[in-house]
């Protein structure tokens, strides 16, 4: 698949989110301050973790927001990931995490990585039509359990895992609540990750792969139809 980078005007994007995971690493929590001392300018907002039981605790990550809670991100004894709310496209938001996964990396000398994944999460306004979800509009996906899906279908939850690329990617489909509308939309969340053989020092190219597979995932499955509605047109 070869990514497009065209940054959609009314696209439904809610959070983008890159995280890595590796083997736990005692200093994080033990020089958490010398990270937060780093982040503190942009990210001046800290949110502890709620201890639900005491060997819970060290699996849990602190969260360093922005002010207005666009961006955030959170460091934990095995992961750090970093959160947009506010995706201007790809280039600013690896513009914005690039400082603050070397600084981690470098003090707190981490090198082999458990997982690494670029996870993208929309939230697709519609009105039904008859009844049901007018899944064909929007994606090109044809579901063979039935007969009569998609064009029948009232509720869905699903989760998909694949391979793709030199990776794996998680996809889940649920309807929801649309929180600005108060209608009803489809979650659209999607995670391309690798797990196999990968140093920190390559973080910037899982990164670059990640998305571009993620991005081209999604401009595979959506119909041009939606496409041409995401750049401005009326959805027809």
């Amino acid at each position: 698949m070869k990514a497009n980078n065209e940054v959609y005007p009314k696209a439904p994007l809610t959070e983008v989110v890159f995280e890595i995971r590796f083997p736990g690493e005692p200093a994080v929590e033990c020089h958490r301050d010398e990270f937060f001392d780093f982040v503190r300018a942009q990210f001046p907002v800290v949110r502890v973790p709620e201890m639900v039981a005491e060997t819970q605790f060290k699996f849990k990550t602190y969260q360093f927001t922005s002010e207005d809670s666009a961006f955030t991100v959170m460091a934990g004894i095995n992961s750090l990931a970093y959160s947009s709310k506010r995706y201007t496209g790809y280039a600013d938001f690896k513009k914005q995490l690039t400082p603050v996964f070397n600084f981690f990396c470098e003090r707190f000398k981490i090198k082999s990585l458990r997982r690494a994944g670029f996870r993208y999460i929309n939230a697709i306004p519609y009105t039904r039509e008859n009844g049901s979800i007018p899944l064909s509009r929007f994606l090109k996906s044809k579901f063979v359990l039935s007969p009569d899906i998609p064009e029948s279908l009232e509720h869905c939850s699903i989760s998909l895992v694949q391979n793709l690329g030199n990776g794996h990617i998680l996809t889940r489909l649920e309807t929801m609540t649309a929180q600005k509308s108060k209608g009803e939309a489809l979650l659209l969340d999607f995670d391309y990750f690798k797990t196999e053989s990968l140093h920190c020092k390559h973080l910037m190219t899982y990164l670059d792969e990640s998305h571009a597979q993620a991005k081209s995932f999604f401009e595979h499955i959506i119909t041009d139809q939606y496409r041409d509605f995401l750049r401005g047109n009326p959805l027809l």
